[in-house]
């Protein structure tokens, strides 16, 4: 299972800050560049696919996004509407996705009552991923908001092999400090909010650090961004390329947008 001892106290302050922000959430328009999926099995999802999908015969890169508490449901084309509240899929949503992004973006829906991840759903649906679409195996990517991020922090752990990149966001993780091993080679870019009262951010700096202290080092260098006066649900900053900041990609230019700075990562990067 992918949780926390104390996960479940936070829940319901989490469920309660987020549901202010719901009401304020778009409807999905006509002609979203998104879809919902019904996948028998395993957790129900929306998908993304590239513009080129369909005339083309290459894989792609897969972006996994995991999202926060408040987002669970039964998995039904209504409750995946609550995906789209936050992440690349509000981003879509709003307009402010570059369709030229060669991603196939997954967000699955957590229909537990638990307050985390299940790890055997969404290895499950990985499953059922890379058998159903085009995958480049080289490049795959996480993320996840909150409770996704602590989930996405899990999956990079303990299947490091199977990740370029993680992009955790207002969240915390388990012990890393002996994890080293696991994350040599894996970009990582985190972000906080430095007033967020759900997460301190000494939670979302712990792992970090903890990594930065690997021997030898690891490379790239794991890698957090401070939102100032942001929250907990800083979320729209990031996955909109608002945050203000940059890290250097694997070609050695540097970015704001995660999605082209994570795309120039690979499993293979550096062989």
């Amino acid at each position: 299972m992918i949780r926390d001892r104390h996960l479940g106290r936070l829940a319901g302050l989490i469920l309660m800050a987020q549901a202010g922000l719901h009401s304020a959430a778009a409807a999905e328009p006509a002609g979203a560049p998104y879809r919902p999926v019904e996948s028998p099995g395993t957790l129900n999802y929306l998908l993304r696919l590239p513009a080129d999908y369909e005339t083309s015969a290459k894989r792609y890169p897969l972006l996994l996004f995991l999202h926060g508490i408040a987002q669970r449901g039964n998995g039904t084309t209504r409750a995946l509407e609550r995906v789209a509240r936050y992440g690349p899929f509000r981003a879509m949503q709003e307009g402010r996705w570059d369709p030229d992004l060669p991603l196939i973006v997954i967000g699955p829906q957590s229909t537990g009552l638990q307050p985390w991840w299940r790890g055997s759903s969404v290895r499950a649906l990985l499953t059922h991923i890379e058998e159903t679409y085009r995958i480049d195996p080289a490049r795959r990517y996480v993320s996840g908001i909150s409770m996704g991020g602590r989930s996405a922090w899990w999956l990079a752990k303990n299947h490091a092999e199977e990740f370029a990149a993680l992009v955790p966001v207002s969240t915390w993780a388990g012990d890393v400090s002996r994890s080293c091993d696991d994350f040599q080679g894996m970009a990582i870019w985190a972000f906080h909010g430095s007033r967020d009262p759900l997460v301190w951010l000494s939670a979302g700096r712990r792992p970090i650090e903890d990594l930065s202290h690997c021997e030898p080092a690891l490379a790239p260098a794991p890698r957090i961004t401070v939102l100032e006066d942001a929250g907990h649900g800083s979320w729209r900053r990031v996955f909109e390329t608002g945050h203000d900041d940059q890290n250097t990609g694997a070609d050695g230019q540097r970015y704001s947008d995660i999605y082209r700075w994570m795309l120039t990562f690979s499993t293979t990067t550096g062989d």
